[in-house]
């Protein structure tokens, strides 16, 4: 459960400097503004492997919390956002 606690809080650090670097999307490369972009991919890293705990839990140990069910389901929206925004910088996907 304590491993469950870091995700949640890297998943917290995740959406704040994902707002934090909100402005500063308009440059050429996701990696121009450096930082930002190592915040946010370590927070997505974080992010998937919260989903991940948070599934295994529900589904291994019938959990019923409400807590994990929300933190599942929120870092299961930024997982499928962040791997849609990932293939697009690598160019699978057509940037929007």
């Amino acid at each position: 459960m304590a491993l469950f606690g870091l995700f949640v809080i890297a998943f917290v650090l995740f959406l704040a400097a994902a707002i934090a670097s909100a402005g500063e999307w308009e440059e050429e490369s996701f990696f121009d503004p450096l930082i930002p972009a190592i915040l946010l991919l370590v927070g997505a890293t974080s992010a998937v492997a919260a989903a991940a705990v948070g599934i295994a839990g529900i589904v291994r140990q019938h959990e019923r919390s409400v807590a994990v069910i929300v933190v599942t389901a929120l870092s299961a929206s930024a997982s499928f956002f962040f791997v849609g925004e990932l293939l697009s910088v690598v160019g699978v996907l057509p940037q929007h």
